[in-house]
């Protein structure tokens, strides 16, 4: 069902094959074709080097030997066994060249530069800006404390009070600037990513589809799952750097302002604390390692070092004893590090004290700025997400945006005065089709390869594709499939309405026309009949080049061409010879 267009070359490719026999004589025409098939009851009028009774007389003959396997089956329009249905275009897609894995995987191993992905922000500049300055105001509140010098102490309390209630106001103020300037520009640089990256995969040629690599599923994960990747090379970027330039600035700068003496000291503490947080971490990852699977451990252990299992084949319980014994004592080490390393900033400040370079407040006002910087940092490093992760993301989405398809969707040669006269030279097989021809192919592969050729949709692996004399490798791919119409060998709805689906070959189609296709094809009072009909009556009209696969014959009866395809074009004619 569809609404009939003025294109000069009509390809049914096994348009019947869901079809039962009766409803099955009702889809023949077209006014020039190209016919691929399986069933030989359709390709009984073909007229070209030798009839369907001529392609009968060879006793061994691959057309005779076709027609008796369907003639076995109950009545003559019955489908073909498995054996005789045709190959898919992703079968036949096998023959053409096709990029080596190293090519069609270049965007799993691309290295893209940041800057290149910043480039792609440049709009949402000012979005950066006021993030930024809300990001800086973060950091600043964690070191940031209020502080009076007052007698009263009801009155110092009820100050210290509402000066950490006017921190939180700030503190809310400025993370909803930083959050709503940050999620926009992520936003809209996500958003444009995944517009190039589709835009770039709709250029590519349908065989980069065919790898299974390229599934819908993996290319939608890319759109959804890789594009929102990249915000972790922009925004969370900026967002973490700018927190924690701002933590340190602030809490260095109240702690030189108060005592450069006692902020010395506490830097040279620094080190230790360093060393116990790595401490810490090789002692977690003793205690994942202890956690992992007991099977695991075991079939680890019977390979390396047997003698660490019991004649039970557990593990030992020395082998237990000693990595909790690591795990505790490496835990104990970290601690004890990060504690005795504050011994000495206590002991200096004691020791300025009673020099009286400086009193017990200022002392905590240099103490409680750098103890709470480590507190701001970790909360800015939690929403910090996977490097590695963005940067394969990024390679993922730029491999796709950045490759050159194999067919060049952009060629300006345009064919706009197309006669319909086809051609393969060289190609495995030799085909001519003159315009205003009907063409049966048949037999149990290629016929599906020689269409998706046809279409250019794959590149022969030699020779070459000619429509009206013009090499089809140097057509415009949009021009040239304008003028094709096909009915392929699934059928294939749309999102949308019914409508919308049948006028999907007719950009533009109006309602009159639309409803006039499903009254053709029976099937605007919601009939179930076919349009074997409708078909029937545009092969009549001889004004296009057709091309049908089918795996009835019965559905090309009328075919001026049939050629039985196995390997080589060797036998043709019409049906009835």
């Amino acid at each position: 069902m569809y609404v009939e267009t003025t294109h000069c070359i009509l390809i049914l490719d096994e348009a019947t094959s869901a079809l039962d026999t009766e409803s099955e004589h009702i889809v023949q025409a077209s006014l020039d074709h190209l016919v691929a098939s399986d069933d030989r009851t359709t390709t009984r009028n073909a007229d070209r080097e030798g009839t369907h009774d001529a392609l009968l007389q060879p006793p061994h003959g691959l057309y005779k030997t076709l027609v008796e396997a369907q003639m076995k089956k109950v009545g003559i329009d019955e489908d073909l066994d498995d054996e005789l249905s045709p190959a898919p275009i992703t079968a036949g897609c096998n023959r053409f060249h096709s990029r080596s894995d190293a090519e069609t995987d270049i965007e799993a191993a691309k290295d893209v530069p940041v800057l290149r992905v910043w480039s792609l922000s440049k709009p949402e500049m000012l979005n950066f800006i006021f993030g930024g300055i809300g990001a800086v105001l973060n950091g600043a509140v964690f070191p940031a404390r209020p502080s009076f010098k007052l007698d009263s102490p009801t009155t110092r309390s009820s100050l210290w009070a509402a000066g950490f209630g006017g921190l939180g106001v700030v503190y809310c103020a400025e993370l909803t600037l930083q959050n709503h300037q940050f999620s926009i520009a992520c936003e809209r640089l996500t958003s444009r990513i995944r517009g190039l990256c589709f835009q770039a995969m709709l250029r590519q040629d349908i065989g980069w589809f065919d790898d299974e690599k390229h599934s819908s599923g993996s290319l939608t994960t890319r759109l959804v799952t890789d594009s929102a990747a990249i915000r972790i090379m922009t925004a969370e970027t900026v967002n973490v750097v700018l927190i924690n330039v701002s933590i340190l600035a602030v809490a260095f700068g109240i702690a030189f302002s108060q005592s450069w003496q006692m902020t010395l000291a506490l830097l040279g503490v620094f080190p230790i604390i360093g060393f116990g947080a790595f401490i810490q971490m090789q002692s977690m990852g003793g205690n994942t390692v202890k956690n992992v699977n007991d099977g695991d451990i075991r079939a680890g252990a019977l390979l390396s070092e047997p003698h660490q299992l019991d004649p039970n084949g557990r593990l030992s319980p020395t082998t237990d004893h000693k990595v909790g014994i690591l795990a505790g004592v490496g835990f104990g080490v970290s601690q004890s590090c990060m504690v005795i390393a504050m011994a000495f900033p206590f002991w200096f400040g004691g020791w300025l004290i009673i020099c009286g370079d400086v009193d017990f407040e200022r002392m905590f006002l240099v103490l409680n700025p750098i103890l709470l910087l480590s507190f701001g940092v970790g909360m800015a490093a939690q929403g910090f997400g996977d490097m590695a992760k963005a940067k394969k993301a990024i390679g993922s989405i730029y491999g796709i945006i950045d490759r050159v398809p194999s067919i060049d969707c952009s060629a300006s040669n345009v064919h706009d005065e197309v006669k319909g006269e086809l051609e393969l030279r060289h190609a495995a097989l030799a085909l001519s089709l003159t315009p205003r021809l009907t063409l049966a192919l048949v037999g149990c592969s290629g016929k599906s390869t020689v269409i998706g050729l046809l279409e250019h949709f794959y590149d022969p692996a030699s020779g070459a594709g000619f429509l009206d004399g013009h090499d089809l490798r140097s057509l415009n791919v949009q021009s040239l499939r304008s003028h094709f119409s096909i009915v392929s060998q699934e059928p294939l709805l749309c999102a949308g309405t019914i409508a919308e689906n049948i006028a999907t070959g007719k950009p533009g189609a109006t309602m009159a026309e639309i409803e006039d296709a499903a009254k053709k094809a029976n099937a605007h009072d919601e009939s179930e009949r076919i349009v074997q009909e409708s078909l029937d009556r545009l092969l009549k009209q001889r004004q296009r080049t057709t091309v049908i696969v089918a795996h009835r014959l019965s559905t090309i009866c009328n075919a001026d061409m049939i050629a039985v395809v196995n390997d080589d074009c060797n036998r043709s004619g019409r049906d009835a010879e």
